[in-house]
């Protein structure tokens, strides 16, 4: 039998405080995010969002942002408003007083997503070329609508400023006629750039041209361009022509601009907005500077034609 070998000494263990520290990586510590990095992410976030609706230019992306803020937004409020009333209403038992609030909201929610300018459907209410509505929209939309006749006239009366105002000769800029004597002089030709309210009766049909635009949006180049030719017509006739919308503050302007450059009292929009600027209070946004920019460039190949 071999002999046994003596065991192995013991390592010696070395006390906890003679061994080397673990190695550790440093953390690196990221600067602080300023404000101009958020802005930068968060403009980064929305125009990933809105490509997803074929939005690829930046500005059209800020400028979606900062337009909806219009019609949508007080819509949206009110039909917030109502479905909350609605659900309050049948929690304390009216429940037959439910339904017409509720309907009232539903209207509501249809005008808020219509109006939005990534969707933009002004047609929806069903006002025609003759500046009137259908039974199904009078009975569909009847809320909104005689809510926005009641507001444009309390709104009328509260307000100081004039109905309208002569911007050049012939040509007239103003709110929404709901009496005769809202008509300036000389029987003018109209062109209503409104699609919530109607065309008044004193108004003739064959004197009368209907650009169907939500609030605070803006009529379509197209549209811009029809307008202008028809004024222009108008005033080779020697009709005066009066273009309004609710209050002739955004949208009637926006269409008054391309008319005076159609006519040639101003070489460009800019100048336009300038000028009735110094005759009356507008309130154009940066929709309706675009869709003038866009209505130029679209006049710019016609005149090369001709």
């Amino acid at each position: 039998m071999a002999p046994s070998l003596p065991p192995a000494p013991e390592a010696t263990r070395v006390p906890p405080l003679l061994q080397a520290p673990p190695r550790v990586t440093p953390k690196v510590i990221p600067e602080r995010t300023t404000s101009s990095s958020f802005d930068s992410l968060a403009r980064e976030n929305a125009c990933t969002f809105f490509h997803a609706f074929g939005l690829d230019n930046e500005t059209e992306v800020i400028l979606i942002i900062n337009t909806t803020m219009g019609i949508s937004k007080v819509t949206g409020m009110a039909a917030t408003a109502l479905l909350v009333t609605s659900v309050g209403l049948w929690k304390i038992g009216l429940r037959t007083v439910t339904f017409p609030v509720l309907a009232t909201c539903f209207v509501a929610w249809i005008v808020t997503f219509a109006s939005h300018t990534a969707i933009n459907v002004p047609w929806i209410l069903g006002k025609n070329s003759a500046g009137r509505f259908p039974v199904w929209s009078i009975i569909l939309f009847g809320p909104f609508l005689m809510l926005a006749r009641s507001y444009a006239m309390v709104k009328r009366f509260m307000r100081k400023e004039s109905v309208y105002d002569k911007i050049a000769e012939g040509l007239y800029l103003g709110g929404w006629p709901f009496l005769l004597t809202h008509l300036p002089p000389g029987g003018p030709s109209v062109i209503d750039c409104t699609c919530e309210l109607p065309r008044s009766s004193f108004v003739p049909k064959d004197e009368y041209l209907c650009l169907a635009t939500w609030d605070t949006r803006a009529p379509a180049p197209h549209q811009i361009e029809l307008a202008a030719h028809w004024a222009c017509e108008k005033r080779s006739q020697g009709k005066p022509v009066y273009v309004h919308c609710a209050f002739g503050h955004g949208r009637s302007a926006c269409v008054m601009c391309a008319i005076l450059v159609a006519l040639g009292i101003a070489e460009n929009w800019k100048d336009a907005e300038n000028i009735i600027r110094e005759r009356r209070k507008i309130k154009m946004n940066a929709l309706h500077r675009k869709i003038l920019e866009d209505w130029s460039k679209l006049r710019l190949p016609q005149k090369k034609e001709n």
